[in-house]
């Protein structure tokens, strides 16, 4: 990966792939779109993915998708300069990764054009027990439907997240099925 490059659908439905893939260099990729989705036994070995920093990646969208054994940290994949103006995709990052609860408090998410079901279905989600996502401010975002839709277990302060004055944002059935969210 020591060039720019796209690693869209590359684990995509490895039904049994769950190796350690936390030496790839990424700070070159572009999009790592449906990378791996429906690979429901990666948890990457068991190793962290925190030393991961993707500051060029303009789609993480369905990235985790249907992972549902995923539960590794991921703290620097978009820790990015706050001067990287790059839009970004999350749109249903990790949906349905029903086991995964990390703390992404550090993020930047200024630049995040679409949030639309990053979460939704991620049951166990509740930002690793840290309150550091209330840090989040999606000033680009405008597109926060179905976001937390089924995090049955998600109850942290979001006091910035949604912010209309720069762009105007959809929150169409944002907190849905959220049951512990107040």
């Amino acid at each position: 990966t020591a060039n720019s490059c796209i690693m869209d659908l590359m684990f995509s439905s490895c039904s049994v792939f769950n190796q350690d893939v936390s030496n790839f260099d990424v700070s070159k990729v572009i999009s790592m779109t449906y990378m791996f989705s429906y690979n429901l036994a990666f948890n990457n070995a068991g190793v962290s993915l925190a030393a991961w920093n993707a500051p060029n990646v303009t789609s993480f969208s369905n990235m985790f998708l249907g992972c549902t054994n995923f539960n590794q940290p991921l703290g620097n994949l978009l820790n990015v300069d706050l001067m990287n103006t790059t839009p970004r995709d999350l749109s249903f990052m990790f949906y349905n990764t029903i086991l995964f609860n990390q703390n992404l408090g550090n993020w930047n998410v200024n630049y995040v054009t679409t949030m639309s079901g990053m979460f939704r279905g991620a049951s166990a989600f509740n930002n690793g027990g840290s309150n550091t996502i209330k840090n989040w401010a999606a000033r680009n975002c405008s597109s926060f439907n179905l976001t937390f839709y089924g995090t049955t277990s998600f109850n942290q302060p979001l006091d910035n997240l949604v912010d209309t004055t720069t762009v105007p944002a959809t929150c169409q059935q944002m907190f849905y099925n959220a049951t512990l969210f107040n």
